[in-house]
């Protein structure tokens, strides 16, 4: 994906990498504009896809993105459904909704695993120059070889008045526990343990300097 001719113009997408981790960043288009736009977009989506599902060939992925798009009507504010259709038509088409839920068969939407609640985190300017949460349009989708109990994704409000049209959401991931003696413990794809020297060690047996937590 990254250096695709198609896309690389746009400087839509960055890559993390990290030992067996990878964190892909990218901001898809809004399909939003006109019919070309809309066909992009849905290109783009493809190809993202494609670039993730490479990626989990030999590591964890997790993909961070505005998608500009919402799952369902969970993600938008109680009593908005209806302007959310006649302002933002592109962001509740068949087709984009129907390509961001087929994610899940790769990854875990972060947020709605654990919240019920809308967890807007676009928000609209009112006539009273206030910033309202809108919808949810950002999503944390994580690898789902990764154990839900291990992370927490949370929107944060602002503390004033917002400098930008999207509140920050973010992640927390405890490395330790997903290091703890379980009866299935997961290991970081790729990496496996080796019982003799208690640590974790790459598929290529070059050790890395990570213990498996052995404390009860």
């Amino acid at each position: 994906m990254p250096g695709n001719p198609k896309h690389s113009s746009e400087g839509r997408i960055t890559n993390l990498h990290l030992p067996n981790l990878t964190v892909v960043n990218t901001y898809l288009p809004s399909g939003n504009r006109t019919a070309d736009r809309h066909n992009y977009k849905l290109e783009f989506q493809d190809d993202l896809k494609t670039h993730c599902e490479q990626l989990r060939i030999t590591r964890d992925v997790i993909l961070v993105s505005d998608f500009n798009t919402i799952r369902n009507y969970t993600d938008v504010l109680q009593g908005l459904e209806t302007d959310i259709v006649d302002q933002f038509p592109s962001t509740t088409t068949p087709d984009e909704k129907t390509w961001l839920n087929s994610l899940e068969t790769l990854f875990t939407d972060s947020f709605r695993e654990k919240y019920s609640q809308t967890g807007a985190t676009w928000l609209i300017k009112a006539p009273n120059q206030q910033h309202y949460p809108f919808w949810r349009i950002d999503y944390i989708w994580v690898d789902k070889r990764i154990p839900v109990k291990a992370y927490d994704t949370r929107v944060e409000a602002p503390e004033q008045e917002p400098l930008s049209d999207h509140l920050k959401i973010q992640i927390n991931i405890n490395f330790n526990y997903l290091l703890e003696v379980a009866d299935e413990p997961y290991y970081p794809h790729g990496l496996e343990f080796d019982n003799q020297t208690g640590t974790m060690m790459t598929v290529r047996n070059t050790p890395i300097k990570l213990q498996r937590n052995t404390s009860s």
